[in-house]
């Protein structure tokens, strides 16, 4: 899981004279990402977090661009702050902006339940189509999921400061920067601790004709269905850091856990033989307490 925020600012006057400071654009998202990594620094986690700070984003996203392809096959997600420190009128708005890339659209609904589920003071409303013109947008053009989470990004409403010279700290508002930052941060750690939620992984090749894995959720086991040709000669079940997890496969092609093991994602590894040939699939399934 991603969280990533541009430092790079829109620069300077036509003389060089005087630079801008670019507070809420976006030194806002950068503090907001600073203060995730000091946050989860000290904590193991069930999968690998990542936090990035891209330069060259006012120059059309060439530090995400640049880095994008990293992600490729091993993304379940990325949150992008950009410009997190204006409210006009204290309308606590805060825009999940999103599209039909991966599981963008799922992942957008899945942010709007966590600022429900914990209370965040703040007025979630899903951009669909979002705006593309920042690094969530450099993830959606390769049919990644991720989001943009910020405040009000366009129209009347936005902030009048953007990409001017007074565009400075004083013009913040303090409580719905502070509540922007909380929500991003407990969007981000509710991701990570509960691999349940995680989307965006996608399974290994599966033919559907060749396997079949249900109930899905599980508690306790696994029914194992294949194709009458085919024969299961080995299975295991393994956890999203690829620790293989205790089971035993019964003659029934029952895959049953035998020691306690956490609710989340997992994945079925299932070798199958066909005459001399033997091919592995995996399914992704879910083990519900």
């Amino acid at each position: 899981i991603l969280v990533g925020a541009h430092y790079d600012a829109v620069g300077s006057s036509t003389n060089f004279n005087n630079f801008y400071p670019g507070a809420d654009d976006n030194a806002s998202g950068t503090a907001a990402v600073l203060e995730a990594a000091r946050v989860c620094a000290q904590q193991q986690f069930p999968v690998t977090l990542e936090f990035a700070f891209w330069d060259e984003e006012e120059q059309g996203l060439l530090g995400s661009k640049a880095s994008v392809l990293d992600y490729m096959h091993k993304l379940a997600a990325y949150i992008n702050l950009d410009m997190i420190a204006w409210s006009p009128n204290n309308d606590s708005v805060a825009e999940i902006h999103t599209t039909t890339s991966g599981y963008s659209v799922e992942l957008a609904n899945k942010v709007v339940n966590i600022a429900s589920l914990y209370a965040i003071p703040l007025n979630p409303v899903i951009m669909n189509p979002g705006d593309p013109n920042t690094d969530h947008g450099a993830f959606w053009q390769y049919n990644l999921t991720a989001v943009g989470i910020n405040e009000i990004y366009n129209g009347p409403k936005m902030n009048p400061n953007w990409h001017r010279l007074t565009d400075s700290l004083s013009t913040f508002n303090l409580k719905y920067f502070y509540d922007m930052s909380h929500f991003a941060t407990t969007t981000f750690l509710h991701l990570a601790m509960d691999t349940s939620t995680l989307i965006g992984v996608n399974d290994l090749q599966v033919n559907n004709n060749m396997l079949a894995v249900y109930p899905n959720p599980f508690t306790t086991s696994i029914q194992l269905d294949v194709n009458s040709h085919l024969k299961v000669t080995s299975a295991k079940l393994v956890n999203m850091l690829g620790e293989e997890i205790p089971t035993l496969l019964n003659a029934a092609n029952q895959l049953i856990i035998t020691a306690p093991a956490a609710a989340g994602i997992y994945f079925v590894d299932v070798t199958l033989k066909q005459g001399n040939s033997t091919s592995t699939l995996r399914k992704k399934v879910v083990l519900s307490n």
